[in-house]
């Protein structure tokens, strides 16, 4: 995988991290989230809502390619962005459930915690990106 698969160049405090799709990378991507974003002192609200953000995006990298995928994570003191990249260049798809389905909510879940999300083409794969603000910021 090439070093640069996340744009634009940031110049806000991040970080980058590269996982195998192992059964116990999802976890290890809450714990990052939480010790980042307590380090840069943000809001226990985007706190929360990038850990459940980062951890629906990185679920769907591991189902979406299997081998690999890497986050970033930025914090530019009024929002915090949640960046996961993953091998499948296919764009993600919301997907329509009702009250009987197991699965299925992942990007749901984004839209409704995210003030808003999208994803770009990047080094063979895709970036989903999501952002979230502090409220009345």
């Amino acid at each position: 995988m090439a070093s640069r698969v996340f744009a634009p160049p940031i110049a806000e405090p991040s970080i980058e991290i590269g996982l195998a799709s192992a059964p116990n990378a999802v976890g290890l991507v809450r714990k990052l989230v939480c010790e980042w974003y307590r380090h840069w002192q943000s809001p226990a609200t985007v706190i929360e809502a990038a850990e459940l953000v980062t951890s629906e995006l990185a679920t769907n990298a591991i189902k979406a390619d299997g081998r690999e995928f890497r986050v970033r994570l930025r914090w530019d003191g009024t929002c915090g962005y949640v960046e996961v990249w993953d091998a499948d260049p296919n764009p993600p798809v919301q997907q329509v459930v009702d009250e009987t389905d197991l699965g299925g909510r992942g990007l749901l879940l984004v839209s409704q915690y995210a003030a808003r999300w999208g994803f770009y083409s990047s080094d063979g794969g895709k970036v989903v990106w999501a952002e979230l603000r502090v409220a009345g910021a």
